[in-house]
């Protein structure tokens, strides 16, 4: 079996010290000391930072896997205190809460899950998922001393960002009443009665 994070990721060797789809380690989140980021920023800002006088990078976590996991069966067990463990305890779960709980894992994997993108292993880090929601912003100034872990690849990078996105773009439009789109339909057909 071929190794996915081959397809994923490559070590860097390039010129930059931050890029678009790097994950660096040692990034601080919601108080977490050392947690696990993405960039999301675009290529194009982070090559043109100082012409565009871009100071602050967008970063998503990197949360591992079994968390997700974690938060399922707990919302399964109707348990807001259970426990954070690696291991679920899969006894104390339904069969049709273990299946919902694989049909999530299943969907995110396949890139279905909105608001959330799965990372297969590297370099070291394990299954992850990237959740959409608590982006923030990192001084560009902090990245040579932060550990780099890995960087996506084309096209996984560009997939990445455009999930990241379209999960923020929201293309709003007037709406109409009921009257309304009945006046229309009925102007349409003839009729200014319908």
């Amino acid at each position: 079996m071929l190794d996915p994070a081959t397809f994923y990721f490559f070590d860097r060797t390039d010129r930059l010290n931050v890029d678009q789809g790097y994950i660096f380690r040692g990034i601080q989140f919601l108080g977490v000391a050392s947690a696990t980021g993405i960039v999301v920023t675009p290529t194009c800002d982070l090559h043109n930072a100082e012409a565009k006088d871009l100071s602050v990078v967008v970063v998503l976590p990197v949360v591992p896997l079994w968390v997700f996991a974690w938060h399922l069966a707990r919302r399964e067990r109707g348990d807001p205190w259970l426990e954070i463990e690696r291991k679920i305890d899969w006894a104390k779960l339904s069969n049709a809460g273990k299946d919902r709980i694989c049909g999530h894992l299943h969907e995110l994997i396949k890139g279905n899950q909105n608001g959330v993108h799965y990372l297969p292993p590297a370099n070291g880090l394990g299954d992850s998922f990237v959740p959409f929601d608590n982006p923030i912003g990192v001084p560009i100034t902090n990245f040579p001393a932060l550990e780099f872990v890995a960087g996506l690849r084309a096209p996984y990078r560009e997939y990445l960002s455009a999930r990241f996105c379209s999960y923020y773009l929201r293309v709003g439009t007037a709406d109409f009443s009921k009257e309304d789109r009945r006046e229309i339909a009925g102007s349409c057909l003839g009729n200014t009665d319908r």
